[in-house]
C-alpha cells in the first residue's frame, strides 16, 4: 500500500488508530475511511474515497443514516445500497424520520422492534406510511400486538384504538405495558376487551400503579 496516500487519508478522516497500517489489504483501509467521513458527514470526503477505490455502498448507507445525512444516504443508494431494513431502524432510532420515510418508500419492512417504537412515540405520520404499504407483511397479529405494546406503555389512546382495529388481541401484553406506563384509562380498556386483571409485573417500579387501582 502507499504509506503516503494512506497517511494523507488518515489525515483526513481522523483516524489515529493503529491498525489502519495492520490491514490485509488497500480495499479494507478504504472502506474503513469510507464509514469515517459518511459518519463526519463531508460529501466531498466520501467522494475522495470513492474515487480512491472504496465500496462499501450498504456500511455507507447505515452510517449515514445513524448520522442523519441525507445527501450521503442519496449518494450511497446511487451507488448500489440497498440495505434497506437496517438503514430504516438506524435512522428511525436516532431520529431522523426523513431518512425513515425514504427507506421504507425503498421497500424497507418495518417489522416488530420498529412498530413498537413507532407507536410508543405517537408518530402517526410513520403509521399511515406504513399503513399504504401494499403487503401481506401488515397482515400479521404479532405485529399489530407489538404495536398496541408501543402506544399502551406510552398512553396514546388513538393508536391503541388503531392498533385494535387492525386485528391487535393481545390484552394481556397491553395490560401490562399500560400498567409499566401508569396509563389507567388504557389499563381499564384491557380489561374490559378480556385482559386477566392478575396478570401480574405490573408493579417493578414504585411508581407504577396497581391493578387494585383501578379495579
Amino acid at each position: 500500500m502507499d504509506t503516503k496516500l494512506i497517511k494523507s487519508i488518515i489525515k483526513l478522516t481522523g483516524c489515529n488508530s493503529g491498525t489502519c497500517f495492520m490491514m490485509d489489504n488497500y480495499s479494507d483501509f478504504l472502506n474503513k475511511h469510507l464509514l469515517c467521513v459518511c459518519e463526519s458527514g463531508n460529501i466531498n470526503d466520501v467522494g475522495l474515497m470513492i474515487e480512491k477505490g472504496a465500496n462499501d455502498w450498504n456500511g455507507g448507507l447505515v452510517t449515514a443514516c445513524i448520522n442523519g445525512h441525507m445527501n450521503i444516504v442519496r449518494l450511497m443508494i446511487e451507488k448500489g445500497a440497498n440495505a434497506w431494513n437496517w438503514a430504516l431502524f438506524n435512522a428511525y432510532m436516532y431520529g431522523h424520520t426523513d431518512i425513515a420515510y425514504l427507506m421504507i418508500e425503498k421497500g424497507a419492512d418495518v417489522w416488530n422492534q420498529i412498530i413498537f417504537s413507532i407507536c410508543e412515540r405517537n408518530d402517526i405520520n410513520m403509521v399511515r406510511l406504513i399503513l399504504r404499504k401494499n403487503t401481506d407483511y401488515w397482515n400479521y397479529i404479532d405485529y399489530w400486538n407489538r404495536g398496541l405494546h408501543g402506544a399502551c406503555f406510552s398512553g396514546h389512546i388513538d393508536i391503541v384504538h388503531l392498533m385494535i382495529e387492525k386485528g391487535a388481541n393481545d390484552w394481556n401484553g397491553g395490560l401490562y405495558y399500560a400498567c409499566k406506563g401508569g396509563r389507567i384509562d388504557i389499563m381499564r380498556l384491557m380489561i374490559e376487551k378480556g385482559a386477566n386483571a392478575k396478570c401480574g409485573n405490573c408493579n417493578k417500579r414504585p411508581d407504577n400503579h396497581t391493578i387494585t387501582q383501578i379495579t
